[in-house]
């Protein structure tokens, strides 16, 4: 039994890896226009967030003064496309193929951290849809930001994951994991700055590893939460606001009008659950459906810890 389930395991992980060579194929492709997902990112993104690094390559300058430049408030994917276009030039091609190389990366993320906490063949299964799905296949071939902040927070729920078993006794200690938390919860936000809304589902991971005990947990946290703070203020105060503060302000004053009052929250709200269809009309609401349902029925899922942060990271992205 044990032999047929790695054997199962291996060929659907096989299949996965072939549906997510193509997605490699054809980079020059725009975004498809007849997609049912109709999405401004397509238009605009790319080009946003990747300005900073094709202004150094082209001009040997990041920056340029009045501007659009939201590399100050988003740094880490601009420095990481810098990087390869300081190696193959500008270009869509190039940039596109990070993005894909980060989905790659989420992946392998998803395999490990599905695998601390779920058996047999899911984890398999888990990858392999994600590679087959169109919805993925689409926006992940975009050279933007959000592909890179889901990396960012799987691999700090791995190392919540692995923060654990010791739960902090003074002879177990596993500071490691702890120190790559607290390096990683900042570049969630410097990739984007909604990741604020996914830190829930980190600290509960954290909490479950250190077994739902407040005294490991909070100094668990402290450890992570000083490291983050500490290479956060750094970053803010000894560089944007010397010198780019108008700039990081910009970014959120930009996305002011998009405020709600008393008035349309009922209104707002059923509209965000409505939209959603634009990614599916069958699985979005098959997605909603089985969501409810446990949160009704399947108790079982909820011990799952695993279960209820990744419940937390959508319900931080709804509550945005």
């Amino acid at each position: 039994m044990h032999r047929a389930k790695k054997t199962i395991e291996a060929l659907l992980l096989l299949v996965a890896t072939v549906f997510l060579s193509l997605h490699f194929v054809h980079l020059r492709a725009d975004f498809p226009n007849n997609s049912p997902w109709m999405d401004w990112s397509k238009y605009t993104d790319e080009g946003w967030y990747g300005n900073a690094a094709i202004e150094h390559y082209l001009r040997g300058s990041w920056y340029v003064p009045g501007d659009f430049n939201p590399a100050v408030a988003l740094p880490v994917w601009p420095l990481l496309e810098g990087l390869v276009f300081h190696f193959t030039g500008v270009s869509i091609v190039a940039a596109r193929s990070l993005a894909v190389g980060t989905f790659v990366c989420i992946l392998i993320a998803a395999w490990f951290l599905l695998r601390r906490y779920q058996a047999g063949v899911a984890p398999a299964v888990a990858v392999l849809l994600l590679a087959v799905s169109p919805f993925c296949y689409a926006f992940t071939r975009l050279a933007i930001i959000e592909p890179l902040l889901i990396l960012a927070t799987l691999l700090a729920l791995l190392a919540a994951s692995a923060a654990s078993s010791a739960k902090l006794h003074p002879a177990r200690r596993r500071l490691w994991p702890l120190i790559l938390l607290g390096v990683l919860l900042p570049l969630m936000i410097l990739t984007k700055t909604t990741a604020v809304f996914l830190l829930p589902s980190v600290f509960y991971l954290l909490w479950s590893s250190c077994g739902y005990a407040w005294r490991p947990f909070f100094r668990a946290s402290a450890i992570s939460i000083s490291i983050a703070a500490a290479l956060w203020c750094a970053y803010f105060f000894l560089l944007v606001r010397p010198h780019y503060l108008a700039d990081y302000r910009y970014l959120f004053s930009a996305n002011g009008y998009t405020g709600i009052t008393a008035a349309t929250f009922w209104q707002v709200m059923h509209d965000t659950v409505r939209d959603g269809n634009w990614m599916d009309r069958v699985l979005y609401p098959l997605a909603l459906a089985l969501m409810l349902f446990a949160a009704a029925a399947a108790q079982r899922l909820w011990r799952n810890p695993l279960f209820t942060a990744l419940a937390l990271w959508m319900a931080g992205y709804l509550f945005f």
